[in-house]
């Protein structure tokens, strides 16, 4: 009775296919290589995975991990920071942390031992 709905993990996170057919109708968009090369790092960090089915060829999923990844309001370097943190027992301060990176790029402007010139 109830097979026929698509369960919520359908509907928020669809499997993805033909992905470069649909940059493809973007008003400007990226080179193929470049979204390959985006979702190989993708796959690398086990965000996504590739569906083996035979009726859907190059499909993606976005696994638990990648959930979390796209949940969090960050950059994916600070989102894998702050998962990475949390997992260690400081999520308080990799919240923190993970925020300021986003904000400024580059939090220290005077190194040690040297002064800075007015």
């Amino acid at each position: 009775m109830y097979s026929q709905f698509p369960s919520a993990t359908q509907l928020f996170f669809p499997v993805v296919s033909k992905i470069a057919a649909l940059f493809q109708k973007c008003m400007n968009p990226p080179a193929l290589t470049t979204v390959i090369n985006a979702l190989e790092v993708l796959e690398k960090l086990q965000a996504v995975v590739v569906l083996s089915d035979q009726k859907v060829r190059d499909a993606y999923q976005p696994t638990m991990y990648g959930r979390l990844l796209v949940s969090l309001p960050v950059s994916l370097e600070s989102a894998i920071f702050v998962i990475h943190g949390a997992n260690s027992g400081y999520f308080r301060e990799s919240v923190v942390l993970g925020a300021i990176m986003d904000t400024t790029p580059f939090p220290i402007l005077q190194p040690f031992g040297q002064q800075v010139q007015v």
